[in-house]
């Protein structure tokens, strides 16, 4: 699967994927999302808050999904030619934390020709001892908030089986 020249704006993580083959070419993604999260929309049936309230900051280009029914290994997961301005992170991967990632462990990610400007923080990816987890990046450039602690794009911890390759 391929997406293509898309210009994405939301109040939550950009991608919430896991899969195989897929492709994320040419897009433009920003900072905060112009309607706020849906979540806090809805006071009561057909009661919507004014556009102005509520949160509105985009949180990560991705969120991993690890349904326990996907049979597959996630991989092949490339991100090329992209611009990300104005998100709390770039990715969430806690593999076996909560129901939404304990599913299929993922693989491998790429990142080429990737600009991240005003990030606000770090990103922590937690792969499980047994089952690494590899992120490749090729020309990739970070800009972090005068507020972010880190100035890394990702920091590891100990106990995550996370490589990361820069080329």
């Amino acid at each position: 699967m391929t997406v293509r020249r898309c210009i994405l704006n939301t109040s939550c993580n950009l991608f919430r994927m896991g899969g195989v083959g897929i492709q994320v070419e040419d897009c433009y993604a920003y900072g905060p999302g112009y309607y706020l999260h849906r979540k806090k929309i809805v006071k009561a049936k057909n009661d919507y808050l004014p556009r102005e309230e509520g949160r509105h900051d985009t949180i990560r280009v991705v969120s991993y999904f690890a349904s326990t029914n996907y049979p597959f290994r996630p991989s092949d997961i490339h991100f090329k030619n992209c611009l990300f301005e104005n998100l709390k992170g770039m990715l969430k991967y806690n593999a076996d934390v909560g129901p939404l990632q304990s599913g299929t462990h993922w693989g491998e990610l790429t990142l080429e020709n990737v600009r991240f400007v005003d990030l606000a923080e770090a990103s922590t990816p937690l792969a499980p001892i047994d089952d690494p987890f590899t992120v490749r990046m090729k020309n990739v450039s970070v800009s972090f908030r005068e507020s972010a602690t880190d100035t890394c794009l990702f920091t590891l911890k100990e106990n995550s089986n996370t490589t990361i390759i820069t080329e």
